[in-house]
């Protein structure tokens, strides 16, 4: 099984209060649903909003570190490996599969925190 690693930055907000599994030997997985929002103009000059979906693991003290600071609705910024897994079938085929692993994270303003920022400067 062959395992190939790109890096990925994600800014985005947490869709979900992330979801923990703990394991029988000892081991920690949180998941977590994330979005990302792109602005861009139409042909005809009319603003749209586009909105991804992502989700992604983390493994560890990332896991216990998820656990404890990030809910629904945290904005984020997220380092990433883009990891993809063959696995081999039994019918002699093979499949890709590919996962977004979180390494890393930090905290960001959210909109009513900008503000104020914004206020008191």
């Amino acid at each position: 099984m062959g395992q190939l690693v790109h890096k990925v930055f994600l800014i985005g907000q947490l869709g979900k209060d992330p979801k923990i599994t703990f394991f029988d030997n000892g081991s920690i997985k949180a998941s977590i649903l994330v979005t990302t929002q792109n602005h861009y103009q139409s042909e005809i000059g009319r603003w749209i909003q586009s909105t991804q979906w992502h989700r992604l693991i983390a493994w560890g003290r990332t896991a216990e570190l998820v656990m404890q600071m990030l809910h629904k609705g945290t904005f984020v910024k997220l380092g990433c490996s883009l990891r993809q897994h063959r696995v081999d079938l039994l019918d002699g085929g093979s499949r890709l599969y590919q996962v977004i692993v979180l390494d890393q994270f930090d905290l960001l303003l959210d909109q009513s925190d900008r503000s104020e920022v914004g206020k008191r400067a």
